[in-house]
C-alpha cells in the first residue's frame, strides 16, 4: 500500500515536472518572472537561456529516469509479494489435501 502512494507521488512529480518544462521552452521569459526559476538561473549566472533550458531538460529526464526505476522497484516488491503468497497458499492446499 505505502508503495502505491509512493509510485504516485512520484507519477504526479513527474507530470509537473513535464508541464513545467513545456511552459519555459514556450515562453523562455518565465525565468524572470517566476521566483524560484530567476534564483536558480542567478545562481547558475553567466549561463545563456539555452543553457539553462539544457539543464533544466536534463533535470526532468533524471527526475523521469529515478522516477520510473522506483516504479520499477515497487512493482517488482509488489509481483514478489504475491507470487509468495500464492505459493504459500498452494503449499497449504496441498498439505491439505494429501493428509
Amino acid at each position: 500500500m505505502f508503495g502505491s502512494v509512493v509510485m504516485a507521488t512520484f507519477e504526479v512529480v513527474g507530470i509537473g515536472f513535464i508541464f513545467g518544462f513545456i511552459s519555459l521552452i514556450s515562453n523562455p521569459s518565465l525565468v524572470q518572472e517566476v521566483a524560484g526559476l530567476r534564483y536558480v538561473h542567478d545562481f547558475l549566472y553567466p549561463i545563456s537561456m539555452n543553457d539553462f533550458l539544457i539543464i533544466a531538460g536534463s533535470i526532468v529526464l533524471v527526475t523521469f529516469v529515478l522516477k520510473n526505476a522506483i516504479v520499477m522497484l515497487v512493482t517488482w516488491a509488489q509481483i514478489r509479494f504475491s507470487a509468495h503468497s500464492a505459493h504459500n497458499l498452494a503449499k497449504r492446499l496441498l498439505k491439505s489435501f494429501l493428509a
